[in-house]
């Protein structure tokens, strides 16, 4: 220390710049038609009316916003191992290479079977390795109270699966989050369907910082117990979302 710090960051610092200047490369066409400036307060009646509506991208929504909250615990994981089970610092290093491995994996097998069984079904497994990687969490837990508790091996041997199935979860959300959305749009207006969807995404994301608050006030278990109920609520409304889609959109 620091050196090490150093050169982490210092790498993080060029792969980003790399991204930056292959993303301002980007030339994207002009669009054939420019639609009027609309004003903010019209642009959410109008979004507002959307979501009164349409039925489906309420669920889409509540299964955005669902996902979105339900992550909020998925830092506290190695940290709560290492403070209360005796897991090992030197574990992080690990639990982040299974996360890429999986996280590269995951991608390019789901890029290609999201055409096949449709955007919907692929968010349904978002929900589901969500679901799963709390629930590991939370046995992690009720053993861990057990008479015999957990030694320190066994705490940073089990969150390995953990950190896979939260590669699995991210991979399933960028792969056909946003694909889903337009296939809940249609030929509707995409652009108020995405501006709109951000903009609660992001109030989600905001939410999110009282999530250290929440295990302060409260304990890590409350916090866990709101994302298998976040994962959950995914689930479900990943399922009522199945009903509404088009038949042009596979699901």
């Amino acid at each position: 220390f620091p050196q090490q710090f150093a050169f982490l960051f210092g790498g993080g610092f060029l792969f980003y710049s790399i991204g930056w200047v292959m993303f301002i490369g980007i030339r994207e066409p002009a669009e054939p038609e420019v639609k009027a400036r609309v004003r903010t307060r019209d642009q959410l009646r109008r979004a507002w009316a959307v979501v009164r509506q349409d039925l489906g991208y309420r669920h889409f929504l509540v299964m955005r916003l669902s996902l979105t909250m339900a992550g909020a615990a998925v830092p506290f994981f190695a940290v709560h191992a290492q403070r209360e089970l005796g897991g090992t610092p030197e574990m992080v290093g690990l639990y982040l290479g299974v996360y890429t491995l999986f996280g590269l994996t995951s991608n390019a097998f789901l890029g290609r079977l999201a055409p096949k069984v449709g955007n919907q079904r692929i968010m349904l497994a978002a929900g589901i390795s969500g679901l799963l990687m709390a629930a590991l969490v939370a046995g992690l837990l009720i053993v861990a109270a057990g008479p015999g508790g957990v030694g320190p091996g066994l705490a940073d041997a089990w969150l390995v699966p953990v950190f896979a199935l939260n590669a699995i979860h991210q991979a399933c959300v960028g792969v056909a989050g946003m694909p889903l959305l337009f296939d809940v749009a249609g030929d509707r207006d995409q652009t108020l369907y995405l501006g709109f969807t951000n903009t609660v995404q992001g109030v989600g994301l905001l939410a999110t910082g009282l999530s250290g608050v929440v295990v302060e006030t409260l304990g890590f278990t409350a916090l866990l117990a709101a994302t298998l109920l976040g994962y959950a609520s995914a689930i479900l409304a990943s399922l009522r979302l199945a009903r509404t889609l088009p038949p042009t959109a596979p699901h």
